[in-house]
């Protein structure tokens, strides 16, 4: 027999480089393997003042503009911003163009 011990094979932890690269192509064939998800879609249309719900297939739904259906759809959302922007939008546009007006002549 030999004085020298046989030695085992140990494992190490691998380097940061090889951890990254593993968990790279794991996220590559997860984007093949897990299905994409498909969403409703929410728009305000200002001239009708109502919600328009746009199904994943295609299929446009018309809702009136309260916060009542905003819960119904789970919407967190309070009504009043959306009419705040609108407002707000329109008052800024008017006054853009009254100062527009103003520097131009």
């Amino acid at each position: 027999m030999t004085s020298k011990a046989k030695r085992r094979f140990k494992l190490k932890m691998p380097g940061a480089f090889v951890i990254l690269f593993i968990l790279t192509i794991v996220a590559v064939i997860a984007t093949w393997t897990v299905p994409s998800g498909s969403y409703a879609k929410l728009a305000y249309n200002q001239t009708t003042s109502s919600l328009q719900v746009k199904d994943p297939g295609g299929e446009v739904h018309k809702v009136p503009a309260t916060q009542k259906e905003l819960n119904k759809l789970g919407v967190k959302i309070d009504i009043k911003k959306i009419y705040f922007r609108r407002d707000y939008a329109r008052n800024f546009d008017s006054q853009y163009i009254s100062a527009f007006e103003a520097t131009s002549s």
